[in-house]
């Protein structure tokens, strides 16, 4: 499995900064896209809440920051966690300009998968136990979001 997950990591770390780059613009650019109009940004999404503000979400597999950055504008406070640290410059340079903080945990694609079988769950007892002792790890880990 290790070896698995470092040839994933590999995969999805090759020019991902520069993938984002070309793709959303340069971390300005994109900035200047998310504060122009935040809430559109995370289209169907934005129906789920009244407000943001206070709101804290964990954003599993949030990639570039697409919907962590605009949600941290409207008020949340956003940590996402994802296997690439080219995801996570891009993310952390972009927030940085739009001027938001998230937080943002780089981890094992085992471990991101554990992660996504909480989010994807609807029924508590198919999770594992690894799976439920990471979502109860990161709920009460606050001194870990204070530094973030």
């Amino acid at each position: 499995m290790q070896e698995y997950s470092k040839q994933n990591k590999t995969a999805w770390e090759y020019g991902a900064y520069d993938f984002w780059v070309k793709t959303l613009g340069k971390p300005e650019e994109c900035a200047k896209k998310y504060k122009e109009n935040p809430k559109a940004m995370l289209k169907r999404y934005a129906d789920y809440f009244e407000t943001f503000e206070g709101v804290k979400i964990a954003n599993i597999c949030g990639s570039c920051g697409k919907k962590a950055i605009p949600l941290g504008m409207l008020g949340a406070e956003v940590t996402v966690f994802d296997i690439s640290e080219d995801n996570r410059r891009y993310a952390l340079e972009t927030a940085e300009v739009a001027g938001v903080r998230i937080g943002f945990a780089v981890g094992s694609a085992a471990l991101i998968k554990y992660m996504n079988d909480v989010k994807y769950s609807i029924n508590s007892y198919t999770m594992n136990r690894p799976a439920i002792e990471l979502g109860l790890a990161s709920l009460s880990d606050e001194e870990y979001f204070k530094k973030t």
